[in-house]
Parts: C-alpha cells; structure tokens; sequence
C-alpha cells in the first residue's frame, strides 16, 4: 500500500471566478502558468509541481479535485486517466 506523502494541486469550482484569480494571483502570490475558457492552473515558486491550485468556474462553490503524491505508484487497470492540463 502506498503512503500520501503530500498534496500536490487542489481543484475549485468558484462561482466567482475573476475575483478568485485575482485572490490567487495578488493576495497569495501565485504565478498563473495556464488557462483556458473559465479555468486557470497556478504554481508557486520554489515549487517543482506544474500547478497546485486550480481554479474552474461554476455554478457553486465546491472542491473539485484533490491530486496526492504517493512514497510509490500503485496502479489499477480500472483507473481513469488524469485530465490534461496544458503545460506552458
């Protein structure tokens, strides 16, 4: 059995999206290193994680997703795989 050894990104569903991203961006000094339509990813310095917060707009407030890294892989035939995230 694997071990979580950290989180490594959380996803949010917000409903107000523009203030959240300027929340991420300015009081918590994330750098944005992608975004699409109504999604954005932010890293942190110092970080070696593409992105470790996600933010997507939506219809409520939620958490959408939280990734996990793991002392090993353990795989699984039945697992669906990661959605895509562009990288810059």
């Amino acid at each position: 059995m694997s071990r979580v050894t950290e989180i490594r990104y959380v996803g949010y569903g917000v409903e107000d999206f523009e203030t959240e991203r300027k929340f991420y961006a300015e009081d918590w000094g994330l750098v944005e290193v992608a975004a699409g339509e109504d999604l954005v990813w932010f890293k942190t310095h110092g970080h070696d994680e593409h992105h470790v917060v996600r933010l997507h707009k939506s219809d409520a407030n939620t958490v959408e997703v939280i990734a996990f890294a793991a002392d090993r892989r353990a795989y699984r035939r039945s697992a669906r795989p990661p959605t895509s995230c562009p990288v810059s």
